[in-house]
């Protein structure tokens, strides 16, 4: 009887990862925007670029959702195809005016890259965390 609970117990566990496995796969998606999809969707993104005092390129991306989310700010810079710096700038944003700003330097535009992940919110308040479930938006 206890081999056969063994058995029934490790069918079930087998049968959740085969089922689980291809499920679990699906709660990231990942999704380009680009500039067009800025000007047709001014409500949900603004950039702003213009060239600082420093000379640096000077982005304002601001993002809009429909209810708060947990969001995480993802920018890196390569050199010969190697990472030399990133940063991981997480948020719990609001609805309106979700804004994140980063500076490249001219040179350095085509080896940097830039994305954004939102995640639904559980809970409220102090209590809320994120949950399961991203969605990346590269800027390309």
């Amino acid at each position: 009887m206890n081999n056969h609970r063994h058995l029934l117990s490790a069918g079930i566990a087998v049968f959740a990862i085969a089922v689980c496995g291809a499920a679990c796969l699906a709660l990231t998606v990942e999704v380009e925007l680009t500039l067009a999809y800025v000007r047709e969707h001014p409500k949900e993104f603004t950039v702003d670029v213009t060239q600082g005092k420093t000379g640096l390129i000077d982005f304002k991306i601001v993002h809009n959702v429909a209810t708060p989310m947990y969001h995480v700010a993802h920018f890196a810079l390569y050199r010969d195809g190697k990472p030399i710096a990133e940063s991981h700038t997480p948020s719990f944003g609001k609805k309106q005016d979700n804004t994140f700003y980063l500076s490249v330097a001219p040179e350095n535009l085509a080896d940097a890259s830039f994305d954004l992940s939102d995640s639904a919110l559980g809970g409220a308040g102090e209590n809320a965390v994120p949950l399961p479930g991203t969605m990346i938006i590269a800027f390309v």
